[in-house]
């Protein structure tokens, strides 16, 4: 019983950190995207205003 109780923990536990892991690496990569784009619309801009 113990045991049983124990092993399920750890595989919540270990769900629990992936998904953690998985929402860390989105955030970023968003945070990525954005940048991009920022990066992107700036140069748009400065050619346009030349």
């Amino acid at each position: 019983r113990l045991i049983d109780i124990s092993i399920s923990l750890n595989k919540t536990e270990k769900d629990l950190w992936v998904h953690l892991v998985e929402l860390k690496c989105q955030s970023n990569i968003i945070q990525q995207i954005r940048s991009n784009q920022q990066n992107h619309l700036i140069s748009l801009n400065e050619k346009f205003e030349r």
